[in-house]
């Protein structure tokens, strides 16, 4: 019996050989390539140049007035800690926990690494005492503790506002917020002080003298129409002997003199 020799089937299974060899090579040069990929990530990401390891790398969009320690202090980053593992939100909502931050944001950046903040903060236009304690007011009347800023000659982000309130209390804020906004109403009026006494009655120091308001918030606004009609005040022959100029009812403003004792 001889055997059959078929030239096509012997070829057939020549071609199906190196087919099998082919695919063998590709399925090695792919694990080669996934496992080189792999191990080429773990080193980027382990790698320490992707890690946030002092104040230096957490970067501020614009200046900013609240001290760079309170932002510090409310990121609470455990230096070094990888970029990827810093929570963005969170921080941000870390930083808006504080009365001085009305809005943040905190983002991560790869190159270099970074962290960089950007704060939308409300602006103290007041120095205030309440209570023994010594703050800020912003335009509405929000009470911004001093312990959140740091200020002094070298600070040039900055410097202590020189209108002065005092006595202020919470129940107050709808009152100075108002009185804020008719200053930007009446220019010529420039206020250097606003006090509250034990009664809650209200008395202004400005550039013609001291006013008393009384405790009356619906009048304010005829109050500073009067006082802006009294620029012959402020010259300082006619602020002789002037007490204060009494406006806690505005349709009869009165000056009061000094009482001379006989």
């Amino acid at each position: 019996m001889s055997s059959f020799y078929d030239p096509k089937l012997k070829q057939k299974l020549f071609f199906l050989q190196q087919q099998n060899r082919k695919r063998l090579r590709i399925s090695i040069w792919r694990c080669w390539v996934v496992s080189s990929l792999v191990a080429s990530s773990v080193a980027i990401i382990t790698s320490p140049y992707w890690q946030i390891k002092k104040n230096s790398q957490v970067v501020f969009a614009e200046d900013i007035i609240v001290a760079e320690s309170t932002i510090y202090s409310l990121l609470k980053l455990n230096y070094p800690q990888w970029l990827w593992t810093i929570p963005s939100h969170q921080l941000s909502n870390n930083l808006k926990s504080i009365p001085p931050i009305l809005d943040a944001m905190v983002t991560k950046q790869m190159f270099p690494p970074q962290m960089r903040v950007r704060l939308q903060e409300r602006v103290p236009v007041a120095t205030a005492l309440s209570q023994g304690k010594i703050g800020f007011l912003d335009a509405d009347g929000v009470w911004l503790d001093a312990k959140f800023y740091y200020y002094s000659e070298d600070n040039q982000n900055f410097s202590l506002p020189q209108l002065k309130v005092i006595n202020f209390q919470t129940q107050y804020s709808d009152t100075w917020s108002e009185i804020y906004r008719l200053l930007t109403m009446y220019p010529g009026i420039e206020l250097l002080e606003v006090r509250w006494d034990e009664v809650a009655h209200l008395y202004l120091k400005t550039n013609i003298g001291k006013v008393y308001l009384g405790s009356d918030r619906s009048l304010l606004e005829q109050q500073f129409q009067v006082l802006a009609r009294f620029p012959e005040l402020s010259t300082q022959e006619n602020l002789t002997g002037v007490e204060y100029l009494d406006l806690s009812n505005p349709k009869i403003p009165f000056i009061q003199r000094y009482t001379e004792v006989q």
